[in-house]
């Protein structure tokens, strides 16, 4: 249970951790503006962006427009997978 719980906050700080950088990061990525006649790109906006990363759905409304927004979205993908390998391995022990 302790593993559990370890991995559910290692989730949560994840998702916090790079809400926060998209949105500092906020002009290294465009809003799909074809969803919503009023662009108004905010801090849910950029946590839906990372729980969709941090699950494996992939992308929202927003997408990066530059190398830096690509390389921190692949930083967080590259953190989604080797998370779920280490867990398929702590688990099949």
């Amino acid at each position: 249970m302790k593993l559990v719980l370890c991995t559910l906050v290692f989730h949560i700080l994840c998702i916090t951790i790079f809400a926060y950088l998209y949105s500092h990061l906020s002009i290294h990525f465009e809003h799909d503006k074809t969803r919503r006649s009023i662009v108004d790109v905010g801090l849910v906006d950029y946590l839906t962006l990372s729980v969709t990363i941090q699950s494996g759905i992939g992308f929202s409304d927003l997408y990066p427009v530059s190398h830096l927004g690509k390389l921190i979205l692949m930083i967080h993908q590259f953190i989604v997978i080797s998370t779920h390998a280490f867990t398929l391995y702590i688990f099949t022990i």
